[in-house]
């Protein structure tokens, strides 16, 4: 084939956006792997209860993280002077502190009750660790945020591989020194993780400049100029933290620690990965976005960044439907079928999941956020009334097929409403899932074909699929790239 090479040239041609994405990208694609392989050892080691207790302290944290600074920090990258910026971080952080020192105090008064009412005693312990873990993550957030606001895509790229790689190296540490019995040694690995990523970026943050240091005035201020956030974007994210988290709370309450470890396992094979490379994806185009908003252009970033996230997603759907307990098996050993059953059930809303989170940064530059807040309002609603209708009965196979229904209805509402606020067609929202569902077709043959063949056939067939399908997908971007393009002009990370 005969190479056009002003349009080779435009494609690999990055400015700051091209560049911004792939660092970030790519430390997300190293971050994933790292997790996979301790998953494949961690999986060997820990039992399903272990996990679940673990996956329900680290929902906690998440949940709380949702309105720990009252999301002022998602204004951080909406002053155009740093001064005011930092007005906005001063409040995010006294916030953050208040809320750790509240939650402490109600832990020490009432981690029993607490622990009684989520339905396990044996998440009880830990929930004194709460606090701390809520510190960590959020001090990971307000700093990746401000680093993104410099720019400083190297860095904030790098941060998950060190976050995985601390969190992989202390749980292996904790499963080979005898902590497999219970869920110690994953909760201060996750812990650690954080603590570690932190110190990293902390290390790397940019020095601010006297004129730049905020007064409490300046702070007050932005408490005011920035209120919609807390009014309207931290109800949104509370209500969106709870449609993702509820589950694993609920599985606890109504099944077992064990059930929560096989969601979890579902969760962590298809979610997190799509999660991963979603937020890398997301600090960029809220940057890119924000910009647009000013410039023109909403419409066409939002375009191209929705068709990469169908690419991405397209993949894990096809496969986990095609042989998600076989594969489950096959990668995480033979005490884990159940989970790819689970996520058989799930993995079309993670996906769409993965695919919408991203772009819920145009609810913020568009100054959208009650129409946030509704969608997460109504998803809420909808998964909670099928988590506790069906948990009732007791029934976990009606609950994941419910749940992963109403998820997946939920989200493609809200990816509906994303798209319609960018402007973005009808037609070209729905070409990407045309093409890279002809695309996955010989990889779902293949891993069909193969699912009783043994557990090295069935992954040879996932990777020689997955290569292949990649090919097509660079190729597809590639003809699709016009032959000549501006490129916006670099900066310095």
């Amino acid at each position: 084939m005969k190479v056009n090479a002003p349009r080779l040239a435009t494609v690999l041609r990055m400015g700051q956006w091209k560049r911004g994405t792939a660092v970030l990208t790519g430390g997300a694609i190293v971050a994933m792997a790292i997790t996979y392989g301790a998953q494949i050892i961690l999986t060997r080691i820990f039992d399903a209860s272990s996990f679940g207790i673990a996956d329900s302290f680290v929902s906690l944290v998440a949940i709380l993280t949702s309105f720990a600074s009252l999301r002022y920090e998602d204004a951080i990258m909406l002053p155009e002077t740093d001064r005011e910026a930092s007005a906005v971080m001063g409040a995010a952080v006294a916030l953050l502190l208040t809320t750790c020192v509240l939650l402490l105090g109600a832990v020490l008064l009432f981690g029993t009750w607490i622990g009684d009412t989520l339905g396990s005693q044996l998440l009880t312990p830990y929930l004194i660790l709460v606090p701390l873990a809520l510190l960590v993550h959020r001090a990971n957030e307000l700093q990746e945020l401000w680093l993104s606001r410099a720019r400083s895509f190297g860095r904030v790229g790098s941060v998950q591989v060190v976050r995985s790689s601390v969190t992989a190296g202390v749980r292996l540490t904790a499963g080979a020194a005898g902590l497999a019995a219970d869920a110690a040694g994953l909760i201060w690995g996750f812990i650690a993780g954080l603590a570690g990523s932190a110190a990293f970026l902390r290390a790397g943050s940019p020095t601010r400049r006297t004129s730049d240091r905020p007064t409490f005035a300046d702070i007050g201020q932005a408490l005011v100029r920035y209120r919609r956030f807390p009014l309207f974007t931290m109800p949104a994210n509370l209500l969106g933290a709870l449609n993702t988290r509820l589950p694993f709370l609920l599985f606890l309450y109504f099944y077992s620690a064990e059930v929560v470890g096989y969601f979890g396992r579902a969760f962590v094979a298809v979610a997190i990965p799509l999660s991963l490379i979603g937020t890398a994806i997301s600090r960029v185009f809220f940057v890119a976005a924000s910009e647009s908003i000013r410039t023109g252009g909403v419409t066409a970033l939002t375009t191209k960044v929705h068709d990469r996230l169908v690419a991405l997603a397209v993949l894990p759907v096809a496969a986990i439907l095609v042989a998600g307990p076989e594969l489950f098996e096959a990668v995480f050993g033979p005490a884990w079928p159940e989970a790819g059953r689970y996520a058989s059930y799930l993995v079309v809303w993670f996906a769409i999941a993965g695919i919408s989170s991203p772009l819920t940064r145009l609810f913020d530059v568009k100054e959208r956020q009650p129409v946030d807040l509704l969608i997460s309002l109504a998803t809420f609603v909808l998964l909670a009334a099928a988590l506790i209708l069906t948990g009732r009965i007791h029934d976990i196979d009606l609950t994941l097929l419910l749940v992963g229904l109403a998820g997946a209805a939920a989200r493609t509402v809200q990816l509906a409403t994303l798209l319609a606020i960018a402007r973005v067609r009808l037609l070209d929202a729905l070409v990407p899932y045309l093409r890279y569902g002809l695309f996955v077709i010989p990889l779902a043959v293949g891993i069909y074909l193969t699912r009783g063949s043994g557990s090295v056939i069935l992954l040879t067939t996932l990777s020689v699929g997955a290569i292949l399908y990649g090919s097509l997908c660079l190729l597809s971007a590639y003809r699709a790239t016009p032959t000549t393009q501006e490129t916006p002009t670099d900066s310095k990370n």
